[in-house]
């Protein structure tokens, strides 16, 4: 490995000088925000305006060389394994510099950093800066507004492509960069934008890192940089596995495969493989998701104790095609599930309310293993013992381990049914009905999962009506007061002990779609009913009922509205039935 390394340390003007840059197909898409660029910018004027002259380090870039060729020429091209998003920032800053200067020669020196401008006459063709393995989007984008002149001043594009939640993940960042960057110069001066590029030209400098072997490449994969975004577990797992692929077409089509993926998931991605670590390996992590795939998937082991010996085991996945071709079917699986489903109302509402309720996400995994093999015979049915069990489990205080593992035991029971029945009827489902119903009857408020529990009341009160959308803020709200004032109603209408009993359960909650107000809370129940209410339940059946039916709160009007709740909350956990 050694002779197939290089290194150094060179200048951005170094950087750009007679070196053609590739962003491989395993990269993550470039993310860096305003508050990146914005600091790198600060830091950078501070040292340009400082009388230390001294050097400022940029952190690292690691990159494979390999030969390419434009048809004209051959050429090295270094594919960026870490780096990508400094590199790609710098090109930014020197469009905005470009189209911002009065300076021809400075003007110049961007322009033939960013791209080689064609000259047929000596036979050199255009060429780009930096290309992209995948993501024709982002070399449009490259094209359109930092390879052309002025392309950085064109705002309203600019602007709307970093808005648009469509846009691609890489174009949407590049914009926000580059309005960021065109932000930090709006009122510098000539001068000092002269001041600061020729400080970020020659003073700048980076430690670069080079293999021209593809396995050393990737053992280099993990070589990090104080500035950088380092790459995630997924980043890894990713070059992994398309190491394995020997076929350029295929390596390109896997590449863009789990692109889609990751954006679709964004920062959950490493969540979502988890989902499917879990099925797969069916216990708990118990390291990194790249050292469970390792050890537990692609190289599991049992150790002999008899003769002290560890014994390699079948692979669980293979890498490379199999591994992509396992994500897809649990990609597919969960798209099918959570965004495309023909499930009933009810059904998609449950969904909704587990999907936003419920404090941890493990028990997606089941949901998924489940449809893989089944589909969507008895799928329904699934999804509600699913949710009793990991309801219950969560509201009798099992800890998180112990949580995890009864979703593993419900997985292997998945493998281990010929039908849903099977399934369905397993032991793994069970829980305990009497800590459940006991849980329900006691103060609930405060507790992790009161706000779920008044959630999964509403779906259930709602029906088969309508399908619910659920707002981003969700608040439980007390109907009696929890400090009523000395001289309310409230203190007339319940005695002390009535309060002390009935202030902070079911019966006297309800969910509101809008951040909870102390001034509000204490007000008399028909000031409050008008004020607070009456715009802010439109999506929650529990609360309509309650502001339709109750023209006042009483002890007795506590207590029918409790009796109901517990009894459609009995009916659903049957917490009457021994089955």
């Amino acid at each position: 490995m050694a002779e197939s390394i290089q290194y150094g340390f060179i200048s951005v003007k170094e950087i750009f000088t007679s070196k053609w840059y590739k962003v491989p197909e395993y990269q993550r898409p470039y993310v860096w925000g305003k508050e990146q660029v914005t600091e790198l910018l600060d830091d950078i004027m501070q040292e340009a305006n400082s009388s230390n002259n001294r050097e400022y380090f940029l952190g690292s870039l690691v990159w494979k060389t390999s030969k390419n060729n434009d048809g004209v020429s051959e050429f090295s091209e270094y594919e960026l394994l870490d780096g990508q998003q400094r590199v790609i920032t710098m090109l930014l800053i020197t469009a905005v510099i470009r189209d911002l200067t009065n300076n021809k020669i400075r003007k110049n020196t961007c322009e033939t950093t960013i791209f080689q401008q064609a000259n047929p006459d000596d036979m050199i063709p255009e060429r780009p800066r930096i290309v992209f393995g995948i993501r024709g989007a982002a070399e449009k984008f490259m094209h359109d507004f930092v390879m052309m002149n002025n392309g950085t001043d064109k705002i309203c594009e600019l602007t709307k492509i970093m808005q648009d939640p469509k846009s691609d993940i890489n174009c949407a960042h590049m914009a926000e960069a580059i309005l960021s960057i065109k932000d930090f110069f709006q009122e510098k001066t000539e001068n000092e934008v002269a001041k600061f590029f020729k400080f970020f030209r020659n003073q700048v400098k980076v430690i670069y890192v080079a293999s021209t072997e593809l396995e050393d490449a990737f053992r280099l994969f993990n070589v990090m940089n104080s500035r950088g975004i380092k790459l995630r577990n997924s980043d890894i797992l990713k070059a992994k596995n398309l190491s394995k692929i020997a076929n350029e077409g295929e390596r390109l089509a896997y590449a863009q495969q789990w692109e889609t993926m990751e954006n679709y998931f964004g920062e959950d991605f490493d969540q979502f493989l988890e989902f499917v670590r879990l099925c797969l390996v069916k216990k708990k992590a118990s390291s990194s998701l790249l050292k469970e795939f390792e050890e537990n998937i692609y190289h599991p082991s049992e150790y002999d104790r008899a003769k002290k010996v560890r014994n390699d085991l079948p692979p669980v996945l293979r890498e490379g095609k199999d591994t992509f071709e396992c994500l897809e079917s649990y990609f597919n699986a969960y798209q099918k599930i959570f965004e495309d489903s023909q499930f009933t109302i009810p059904a998609k509402n449950m969904i909704a309310a587990m999907n936003t309720g419920i404090e941890t996400d493990f028990w997606k995994a089941a949901c998924l293993h489940y449809y893989i093999k089944f589909q969507e015979k008895d799928f329904e049915e699934f999804i509600d013992a699913l949710n009793r069990k990991v309801t219950s489990d969560w509201m009798v205080g099992l800890y998180r381990t112990k949580r995890i593992e009864n979703i593993c035991e419900l997985i292997k029971s998945i493998d281990g049914s010929a039908d849903t029945e099977g399934v369905l009827r397993s032991d793994s489902l069970r829980y305990d009905k009497e800590k459940v119903l006991e849980q329900l009857k006691s103060d609930i408020y405060g507790r992790s999962y009161c706000r779920y529990i008044l959630l999964l009341t509403n779906v259930l009160l709602n029906g088969d009506k309508i399908s619910i959308s659920l707002p981003k803020t969700i608040s439980v709200e007390h109907i009696l007061p929890q400090n009523p004032k000395a001289d309310s109603r409230w203190v007339k209408s319940f005695t002390a002990e009535q309060r002390e009993e009935c202030t902070n359960k079911l019966g006297n909650l309800v969910l509101i779609s809008r951040s909870k107000n102390s001034s509000l809370s204490n007000y008399d129940y028909e000031i409050k009913k008008e004020r607070y209410f009456k715009n802010n339940v439109e999506c929650f059946a529990l609360s309509i009922k309650i502001y339709g039916t109750y023209t006042d709160w009483s002890y007795s009007d506590y207590e029918k509205n409790t009796e109901d709740i517990l009894s459609l909350l009995k009916t659903y956990f049957r917490l009457d039935s021994t089955v």
